[in-house]
C-alpha cells in the first residue's frame, strides 16, 4: 500500500507540474500578445474593449516603445515622436471597432488586440512614404525585441516544450472544435491535425483568418503576411522547428502549421525564405 501511495504522489506531482506549465504559459501572453492575461472583471460583448481602454492604451504604450527603437534606426527622433503622437490617437479611436470574438475565453482576443495597435502605424508609416516592405522589416524587428525582451531564457526551453506537449495538444483540439462553431463571424476557424511518425507531432489548419478579415476591413491587408512571419520570431526564441507551405494572408486556401520538433526552424527574413511567400502584395 505505502508504494502505491507513491505512485499516487508522483502521478499527482507531474500533472501538476504541467498545469503550471499551462499557468505559466498564459500568463506570459505569448504570440505578440498586447492585453494582459488578467480577468479582474467579467466583460462581454461591445462593452470588452471599451472597458478594457485604459489598460489597451497603457499596454500600447509599451509597445510603442520597442516600435520607436526600430524606428529611430531610419528616421529622426522629431519625426519619431510626431508619429507615435498620432498612433495613439488612431489607436484610440480605433479600439470600439475590434470585433468581439469571445474576449478573454478566446486567446486570440490578444492577437487581435496586437493586430489593432500595429493598424495606426502601419497606415501612418504608409502615408509618409514608408513602403510595405519596409513597414515589414520594422514589424519583423520589433518582433524580435519583443519576444527576446518577454520570454526569460530560463523559461525558454519549458515554453518548447510545452508547446510541443500532449496537454497542449488536447487543449489545441478543444480550441479548434469551438471555432468550427462558428459562432463569431470575425473569429478563426481552425481545424487539429494529428501528427504523422517522423514527420512532425501535430498541426493546426487555419481554414479562415481572423487578422486578414479585419485587416482588409480597414484597408490595411497588405501587411498580415508580415504579421505572419512575426510568428517565426517567437518559435526561433522557443527552439521549436515549426514549418508552413501556405497562408491565407499569401493568398493561399489555408495556413498550414507543422509543430515538427526542438531545434532550429525558419528564421523568418528574408521573407523569401519560406516557402509560404508569394510576394502577393509586392509592387
Amino acid at each position: 500500500m505505502d508504494s502505491c501511495k507513491t505512485c499516487h504522489k508522483s502521478l499527482y506531482t507531474r500533472k501538476d507540474f504541467i498545469k503550471k506549465v499551462a499557468i505559466t504559459s498564459a500568463s506570459l501572453c505569448i504570440g505578440m500578445n498586447l492585453t494582459s492575461c488578467k480577468k479582474d472583471m467579467v466583460v462581454s460583448g461591445k462593452n470588452y474593449y471599451i472597458q478594457k481602454k485604459d489598460e489597451m492604451l497603457n499596454d500600447f504604450d509599451k509597445l510603442s516603445l520597442i516600435v520607436n527603437k526600430v524606428l529611430l534606426k531610419e528616421f529622426p527622433s522629431s519625426k519619431v515622436n510626431k508619429w507615435k503622437a498620432e498612433a495613439k490617437k488612431e489607436y484610440s479611436r480605433l479600439i470600439p471597432q475590434i470585433p468581439y470574438i469571445g474576449g478573454d475565453d478566446n486567446s486570440l482576443t490578444r492577437t487581435l488586440i496586437l493586430s489593432a495597435a500595429f493598424i495606426p502605424h502601419f497606415k501612418i508609416l504608409r502615408k509618409n512614404g514608408v513602403t510595405t516592405r519596409q513597414n515589414g522589416k520594422i514589424l519583423f524587428d520589433a518582433s524580435k525585441i519583443y519576444f527576446d525582451k518577454k520570454i526569460s531564457k530560463p523559461l525558454r526551453p519549458i515554453m518548447g516544450w510545452y508547446t510541443l506537449s500532449g496537454f497542449n495538444q488536447n487543449s489545441t483540439k478543444k480550441n479548434a472544435l469551438q471555432t468550427q462553431l462558428l459562432k463569431y463571424k470575425e473569429d478563426w476557424v481552425m481545424e487539429f491535425v494529428e501528427g504523422e511518425e517522423g514527420k512532425f507531432e501535430y498541426g493546426v489548419n487555419y481554414k479562415e483568418c481572423g487578422l486578414v478579415k479585419f485587416y482588409r476591413i480597414h484597408g490595411v491587408e497588405e501587411f498580415v503576411p508580415y504579421l505572419c512571419i512575426t510568428d517565426y520570431s517567437l518559435f526561433t526564441v522557443l527552439n521549436i522547428n515549426v514549418k508552413r507551405t501556405q497562408t491565407i494572408a499569401n493568398g493561399g486556401p489555408f495556413c498550414d502549421f507543422r509543430f515538427i520538433k526542438k531545434g532550429a526552424g525558419p528564421k523568418g527574413w528574408p521573407p523569401e525564405s519560406l516557402p509560404e511567400w508569394t510576394g502577393k502584395f509586392e509592387s
